[in-house]
């Protein structure tokens, strides 16, 4: 399951290199390209859930486990919910440190799930902490990563001299590829130095985009030796296309969960941060959605429905087809992935009802096709093969259109200490009218740190089994070295078992009362 969470996590928030582009064949105007990648706001990048898992640095026992979904996803959840209650897709609950693309991801679940630690029993009380020493900070890479500004509303930054608490994020050194030039199908090893003044380097992740911006490789490095040098395999799918691929984004985060993003084009990542590729065959361009249908036109809650997908790929072949249908309602969706149906050119999925699924046209909203070199594409509902296809969900089932109601969050104790690490409970009383409440996930920003991001807290909860009227409930750990003052949540989302979701900002009454301080 862990996994499972980071690699959906990495998703989410790599998602940003700098420059626009399209994907796509010149003439083909029905290709529905990568939309320009936007620099991540906060501390956390996600994964595709395709891309191969990316697994953080082992933590200790006393660590929260960071989130294994993108920032970016979060971040389009929190505008959405400012202005509406139907949610955005993918859902933003939580991610890992994992990379993703502007455009949603498709999911497998009603809601990116947050690994809690501890949730299964309590965990050892931490040794004291030694008192804090503060090494001299080392002068960072210049980069062009554009300055974050704080949310609003967000709480007003902590003393950064504050010797007690973490207030500044990890700073990078230098980026290195070894060797500097491979073929494609071969691998490469990225060094990425980098150090912290106080609480330590935690996790570092990011991607590496191929010189058109149409692939992406992620990736999560590992401190094995404890020098301060994180290393990751980067890997070349064959076929890749020829030129230079580099390091686009970048994610460094501290035991304090302070966050260093940034995003880089080619013309400015840092020296050291490009690998060249030499291909004999480059594959530089996405695959081509022929048609797309649906195989029943009307089925009953709780039963299975299929879909095809016409597509081909000039050179490497396609290797992924995933996408999601919306509900009638526009609270629920569906995601499916698809298999390759032999020597044919079809990839067929199934798509699964829920069991109190809303009645009605259910349409598909996006579909996305990735071939073996990892060029993507998204179709939006815009493209001509997306926006006709639907099926009716006819009943069977409570026919369930409405998202649970979240009533008040509130955290015990609401007061701790940063002198170790310390655990706190989150309480969520909610009500549903329908299939009943599935699961919770969200986010707590603490006070804005020297770089102008929230250091941010993950967390899910989930229902009692043996008691459906009880409150969702969760811990989490909130870390040594926190930054001082009050950890407020500014985002979350619940799911019912139909798949409806509704969000939830910092400005909405029911979560008042949901913060907490560190002192």
């Amino acid at each position: 399951m862990r996994k499972t969470w980071i690699a959906i996590t990495m998703i989410a928030l790599l998602v940003g290199a700098a420059a626009a582009y399209r994907i796509g064949r010149p003439g083909r105007s029905e290709r529905v390209s990568a939309p320009p990648e936007q620099p991540p706001k906060q501390a956390v990048i996600p994964a595709p859930p395709e891309a191969a898992p990316i697994v953080p640095q082992p933590r200790r026992k006393d660590e929260a486990p960071s989130p294994p979904r993108s920032s970016a996803e979060f971040e389009a959840a929190a505008e959405a919910a400012k202005t509406r209650r139907e949610p955005t897709w993918p859902p933003p609950a939580a991610a890992a440190p994992t990379v993703a693309d502007a455009p949603a991801i498709i999911e497998s679940r009603p809601l990116l799930p947050v690994p809690v630690s501890g949730a299964n029993g309590p965990r050892p009380t931490p040794p004291p902490a030694p008192p804090p020493v503060r090494p001299p900070v080392p002068s960072p890479v210049t980069t062009s990563a554009p300055k974050q500004e704080p949310e609003k509303g967000a709480e007003a930054a902590a003393p950064t001299d504050d010797p007690e608490s973490d207030r500044r994020p990890p700073v990078l050194q230098n980026l290195r590829f070894d060797p500097p030039e491979i073929r494609d199908g071969s691998r490469a090893i990225l060094s990425v130095g980098s150090t912290d003044d106080l609480s330590g380097v935690k996790f570092v992740y990011g991607s590496v985009r191929s010189p058109s911006g149409a692939a992406m490789v992620p990736f999560s490095a590992q401190d094995a030796a404890g020098s301060g040098v994180y290393s990751a395999t980067i890997a070349i799918p064959a076929r890749g296309e020829t030129g230079d691929w580099f390091v686009a984004n970048l994610q460094i985060v501290d035991k304090a969960e302070n966050a260093l993003a940034l995003v880089f084009a080619r013309a400015t990542v840092p020296e050291g941060g490009a690998l060249r590729v030499v291909s004999d065959e480059s594959d530089s361009i996405a695959p081509d959605v022929h048609r797309v249908s649906i195989v029943k036109g009307s089925v009953g809650a709780g039963e299975k429905n299929q879909i095809v997908v016409d597509v081909d790929d000039d050179r490497s072949g396609v290797a992924l087809v995933t996408g999601a249908f919306q509900s009638p309602s526009k609270s629920a969706f569906i995601p499916f992935t698809c298999a390759s149906n032999g020597d044919s050119p079809s990839w067929e999925g199934d798509v699964s009802i829920p069991a109190n699924a809303d009645c009605g046209e259910w349409t598909l909203r996006q579909l996305r096709v990735v071939d073996k070199a990892n060029n993507s594409a998204f179709l939006s509902m815009d493209a001509p093969q997306v926006g006709r296809v639907s099926f009716v969900v006819s009943g069977g089932g409570e026919c369930d259109s409405e998202p649970p109601v979240v009533d008040a969050m509130g955290f015990s104790p609401t007061s701790v200490s940063n002198a170790a690490a310390s655990d706190i409970t989150v309480t969520v009383t909610t009500h549903d009218g329908g299939s009943g409440v599935a699961s919770l996930s969200g986010w707590i920003d603490g006070p804005v740190a020297a770089n102008g991001q929230a250091p941010r807290i993950y967390f899910e909860c989930v229902p009692d089994p043996k008691d459906k009227e009880a409150p969702l409930t969760a811990r989490i750990i909130v870390p040594q070295f926190a930054a001082k003052g009050t950890w407020r949540v500014t985002l979350a989302q619940v799911a019912d078992k139909a798949r409806n979701t509704r969000a939830y900002n910092r400005d909405d009454p029911a979560l008042r009362d949901a913060s907490f301080t560190v002192d």
